[in-house]
């Protein structure tokens, strides 16, 4: 389970760079989509866009200056939407994997995503670093490419496309049939309980089990689900 926290955490960093920017950068990445996509529209429809020295072009055909300056800038665009497909291949590429990811829309609601950044001093309060939250969620999608029907169940039921499960606290062992959990050992059965802690779901997990379980809390229970 926490494998696949590690791997989440490693492509988000990716996916959002690819998008625009890192997390945790304030600057879009030169080598983004959105960097490239208004770029395009800028060669296009710029004070020195294709546009504008096609339209100088056509209403002075005899100009020779004015040809070459139209054809440089459609040379430009051309260029342009070259590398818009370069980065936009680039993107859907980091997003459709074989591994436990899923690619989601960033929404940047401030200059950076700094709340996922481990504080750069001790004195800095840091919710979902200092909580140790990555820790204790869990999320499987159905397929990788998004478009298709889900196959995740819960409880038997639903055509669910993701499935996330927050880990509640450590249960003690109930005996004869309840072990307990460990959460120094790293596997799914020392933080989830019942088919969410199904053994498919360690390591690499490259092919889990598509069904989930939710339940009331109990001494053998305590899963939280979300789909």
């Amino acid at each position: 389970m926490l494998d696949w926290a590690d791997l989440a955490q490693a492509y988000a960093e990716d996916v959002a760079r690819n998008a625009r920017k890192g997390v945790g950068s304030a600057d879009d990445s030169d080598t983004s989509v959105f960097t490239a996509a208004r770029r395009t529209v800028s060669s296009i429809d710029g004070s020195t866009g294709s546009i504008e020295r096609l339209q100088d072009f056509i209403m002075d055909s005899g100009s020779e200056t004015k040809r070459l300056a139209a054809e440089a800038a459609l040379a430009e665009t051309q260029t342009q939407l070259g590398s818009l497909l370069a980065t936009s291949n680039q993107l859907e590429t980091s997003l459709e994997t074989s591994l436990a990811q899923a690619g989601t829309p960033t929404v940047w609601l401030g200059e950076s995503c700094a709340f996922l950044q481990k504080p750069l001093s001790e004195a800095i309060s840091n919710r979902w670093h200092d909580n140790r939250w990555a820790d204790y969620l869990f999320y499987q999608i159905s397929d990788r490419v998004r478009p298709a029907t889900g196959r995740l169940t819960v409880n038997g039921a639903g055509t669910y496309r993701v499935v996330t499960v927050a880990a509640g606290r450590t249960l003690p062992p109930k005996p004869p049939t309840f072990p307990g959990q460990n959460r120094a050992t790293r596997t799914a059965i020392n933080f989830l309980e019942g088919i969410n802690a199904d053994a498919s779901r360690d390591g690499a997990a490259a092919n889990p089990a598509t069904a989930f379980a939710s339940g009331p809390v109990s001494d053998t229970f305590n899963d939280r689900l979300a789909f």
